[in-house]
């Protein structure tokens, strides 16, 4: 049975963490930068179904708000797509091999 998750507040997050990054990294397109966040966002978002904070949040808010603190250090692409991926292989099916294939 497929639950509803509401991800709204965590994809508000994701639009501040696009809009944060596309202000210092402008050097790349700014449609690049939110196309490789999203992915990396997306594919977390949907490994992570169904697991849920003691909060009652998305487990997925916390790599996403490590990333948003991260975001003050001014990563590159590939370390902000690895905080948001950070805990995919810890705590989901997903295995190392998945995601080097996906990224």
């Amino acid at each position: 049975m497929e639950q509803n998750i509401d991800y709204s507040k965590v994809d508000k997050y994701v639009r501040s963490l696009v809009k944060k990054t596309q202000a210092y990294m402008t050097f790349l397109e700014a449609d690049e930068i939110k196309q490789e966040i999203e992915k990396a966002y997306d594919y977390a978002r949907d490994a992570h179904h169904g697991q849920m904070r003691l909060s009652g949040d998305p487990y997925i808010i916390h790599p996403v708000e490590a990333a948003i603190i991260l975001i003050g250090l001014k990563p590159d692409i590939f370390t902000i797509q690895a905080c948001i991926l950070h805990d995919v292989i810890e705590d989901t099916p997903k295995e190392y091999e998945d995601i080097k294939q996906a990224f």
